[in-house]
């Protein structure tokens, strides 16, 4: 018996310092990128100084405006903004903000309102309006998030390969590289809500386990597809396009290349709408260079993804998903895949019908 004692606690010792190399990594990566924000907001103060002293400067000296925004008047509602965060890994942050706002409103019966989309580079805004109502404002509050699929249910249990595919494909729940670290040292990881005592999901490396065909569904928007027309159907034209965008920061996902045609060919792929403009620049300053006739692109397009280990061993997963989708009148672009996950590019008006049809199909069975 103390044998299993000391072993149990040898056991603990070693995951404890597995989980303290974890948080010592990303500490330093935290640090790192709070240096940057700060080199930022400083940069940014000589900027805001001079817009305050200018507007400060036209409200002083401006006489005989008549607005109804200039107006005084009596003050009878408030608006509280929250900022929320959106990803895994910050402590109570969550939790504590919303407790400071409920302090900060006092004994007053106020209530909660969402007036923003939930999701505005990569935040989370909640405006909580005071309105002398019935005391149900706290679970208007805790109520925030829009999900896009209704019936959408917690998992128990994820894989890390099944969490980072998640993470990268636009589930904002974790950090891609949280889950890098975790797995890296093989730290099982626990996701809860900060707002209740449910449950959460571990995320861990699920040897032997019976793996779920599908485990999720992930929709990115910052999503743009780039098409390059024209170029020579020889060997190197592919690398040369993709190397001049690697070398300018720019990641490719998704590459489609046509059949080839009296010598050339076209070749489609997508970038994070945040490149797109620079990636338009990069191609037309190269365009000679790369062989290329035209360049067309489409902003209004979004990724639909469906991840899960269960697909290395069953068959037919795309079929049944682009099934789902074709009776959804949902018409696909480009399709990319990977032994755990397939990818569509889809219109931007459709994701959210997509994301239902397909999750209905698979998640709903199951």
């Amino acid at each position: 018996m103390a044998g299993a004692g000391i072993k149990e606690i040898k056991t603990r010792i070693n995951s404890v310092n597995s989980t303290k190399q974890v948080t010592k990594a990303m500490e330093l990566v935290a640090s790192s990128k709070m240096r940057k924000a700060k080199d930022r907001a400083l940069a940014a103060r000589p900027y805001f100084g001079t817009m305050y002293d200018t507007v400060r400067d036209i409200a002083t000296n401006t006489r005989g405006v008549r607005n109804v925004f200039l107006k005084q008047r009596e003050v009878k509602n408030k608006c509280y903004i929250v900022v929320a965060g959106d990803r895994g890994l910050a402590g109570g942050y969550n939790s504590n903000i919303m407790k400071l706002v409920l302090s900060h409103m006092g004994d007053k019966k106020e209530k909660g309102m969402p007036i923003l989309q939930p999701e505005y580079e990569g935040k989370k805004e909640i405006a909580l309006c005071k309105k002398l109502k019935d005391n149900k404002y706290q679970d208007e509050i805790m109520n925030i998030f829009r999900y896009v699929v209704k019936n959408a249910k917690k998992l128990d249990f994820i894989t890390y390969d099944e969490m980072l595919e998640l993470a990268s494909l636009g589930a904002k729940v974790l950090h891609n590289r949280s889950v890098e670290m975790a797995k890296k040292y093989n730290v099982e990881l626990v996701v809860r809500s900060s707002l209740n005592q449910t449950e959460g999901t571990v995320v861990g490396e699920g040897t032997g386990m019976e793996k779920l065909l599908v485990t999720g569904v992930a929709a990115d928007k910052n999503t743009a597809r780039i098409s390059v027309i024209g170029v020579e159907d020889k060997p190197g034209t592919a690398f040369s396009v993709f190397d001049t965008l690697a070398a300018n920061n720019i990641n490719v996902d998704i590459i489609l290349q046509s059949v080839g045609r009296e010598g050339t060919k076209d070749i489609s792929f997508t970038v994070a709408s945040d490149d797109l403009e620079h990636a338009l620049e990069v191609l037309d300053k190269n365009k000679e260079r790369l062989t290329i006739k035209d360049i067309t692109y489409n902003k209004d397009v979004a990724k639909l993804s469906v991840v899960g280990a269960g697909m290395m061993s069953n068959p037919g997963v795309a079929s049944r998903m682009f099934e789902a989708l074709y009776n959804s009148r949902v018409n696909i672009n480009m399709i990319s895949t990977s032994e755990i996950r397939i990818t569509v590019l889809v219109a931007e008006k459709d994701i959210d019908k997509a994301m239902n049809a397909v999750h209905d199909e698979f998640i709903m069975e199951e």
